[in-house]
């Protein structure tokens, strides 16, 4: 029985042995193997990139296919700005395999165009048609070009249409046309889920099901059970780029920033190009350092919700309680952004009723005087518009029109939300100052509010 054992076990190689084994086959079936065993074995990735240090060492004596095989793994180990220097050197056409990873390559940099055609001269030189059909699919989403990405999505059809990838592809591509205002081509929030939970179920440890599962909890606010997909994808081989750009996100949004860093710092390890991480990183960091500096002492949520605390909630006299109802004041910061002297001006407000009042401030923390100030009631939003240099208009004016006509960052859309800001009209009527109080509100978001504001509409920040 033993003997048996052994002879099976030598019947089957390795995984380094079936990469470096010189001519060993090394097709998309085997590709695809390989990513498999990668992803669920720690101990498998860590043969593969073994085989590529012994590939490496040995780059010169390669044939031109072990070349492009060297390049496909350290793609597969993550590797991406390797790989794309040794395919980049080795694209002499000789395999289909060297054009379909670089289309792969330029997915993961954001060169959509470029993958596209990349796509197209691997489907050409025989890279399986379905396979090319789902990259440009991806790219097309990736360009904003959700219809061609439905007639890549369209023309596929046997073993391919039933592929935990063309799941999520599908999944991913009805998110995009869920608003699409053309019926033809109109989804439901139903189709989309659908279409995630069929990827999901048919692989709960396949990258794109993952991202999409844990994207749409992100886009629905549920941010604990998307920060526990995107943790559970980063731990996959290779690393998800995207998911670690999410995940850092996350972590920021919790005042996390030294993981946020982390996340960041694995991107660049893999891609030093990528601008995301390079801009996001910047961020990270300062908000680390400051914190650091300041022994994180910062205006927090915390400080901020008693500002927000009723007055009704503390004991007051029914002649102090009723002349602060009379001025309109219903918070402790709509309170203390008043003087004594205002105060003290009000019609049956006296001293008594003012010691009630510094008492309870001073229990909060807070003085009269310095809270957050109260705009002016009759400040006019044609006034505040006018100091942005847009004319008011009327109907389906800029001014009215949705944020998300901006296509933002999900980070620079998160700081929006968290102000209440909805409209193009709302943000133009913030300044820049108000912008950087937000939470985890950055140089980085902030430059490009700006710059999209200006290259879309024309538009500034109110007070430039």
């Amino acid at each position: 029985m033993e003997f048996n054992k052994s002879s099976m076990s030598a019947a089957e190689p390795s995984l380094k042995d079936r990469v470096v084994t010189p001519g060993a086959t090394f097709g998309p079936s085997d590709i695809k193997r390989l990513s498999q065993e990668i992803s669920r074995d720690p101990g498998k990735f860590g043969e593969l990139e073994e085989a590529v240090v012994e590939l490496s060492a040995k780059r010169t004596e390669l044939s031109p296919f072990d070349r492009v095989k060297l390049g496909v793994c350290e793609y597969l180990v993550g590797n991406y700005a390797a790989a794309a220097k040794t395919l980049a050197e080795n694209n002499d056409g000789a395999s289909s395999l060297n054009p379909f990873y670089r289309a792969k390559i330029a997915l993961r940099r954001g060169e959509n165009d470029n993958a596209i055609s990349c796509f197209d001269k691997a489907e050409k030189a025989g890279y399986p048609k379905g396979d090319c059909a789902l990259g440009r699919a991806e790219a097309y989403r990736a360009e904003g070009k959700s219809v061609e990405s439905v007639t890549e999505l369209d023309s596929i059809s046997g073993e391919t249409e039933q592929t935990v990838e063309y799941f999520y592809q599908r999944g991913a591509t009805t998110a995009d046309l869920i608003t699409n205002p053309d019926d033809a081509y109109s989804k439901t929030p139903d189709e989309m889920i659908n279409w995630y939970e069929r990827a999901y179920e048919a692989d709960r440890n396949n990258p794109g099901a993952l991202f999409g599962m844990a994207l749409e909890n992100e886009r629905r606010g549920n941010d604990d059970e998307a920060l526990a997909l995107y943790q559970r994808l980063v731990c996959l081989n290779p690393t998800y780029v995207g998911a670690l750009i999410n995940l850092g996100i996350l972590y920021e949004d919790r005042e996390n920033y030294e993981d946020a860093v982390n996340c960041y710092k694995r991107v660049l390890d893999a891609d030093p190009t990528n601008i995301k991480a390079q801009m996001y990183i910047k961020d990270a960091e300062a908000s680390l350092n400051r914190g650091r500096a300041s022994g994180r002492q910062r205006f927090t949520s915390t400080a901020k919700s008693i500002y927000d605390k009723q007055v009704s909630d503390y004991e007051l006299s029914a002649r102090a309680r009723k002349a602060i109802q009379a001025m309109g004041i219903e918070t402790l910061g709509d309170l203390c952004a008043h003087t004594e002297k205002e105060l003290l001006t009000t019609k049956n407000f006296g001293d008594s009723s003012l010691e009630e009042i510094k008492r309870i401030l001073d229990d909060a923390g807070l003085r009269l005087g310095t809270g957050p100030q109260i705009e002016e009631a009759d400040l006019d939003f044609d006034t505040e518009v006018a100091e942005t240099g847009v004319e008011t208009l009327s109907g389906d004016s800029v001014l009215n029109k949705s944020v998300d006509e901006l296509n933002l960052t999900v980070r620079a859309k998160k700081c929006l939300s968290r102000k209440d800001i909805r409209t193009i009209g709302e943000l133009v009527r913030t300044t820049a100052e108000e912008l950087m109080n937000s939470k985890n509100f950055g140089v980085t978001s902030l430059n490009e509010i700006k710059k999209k504001l200006n290259d879309i509409y024309g538009l500034k920040l109110k007070g430039e």
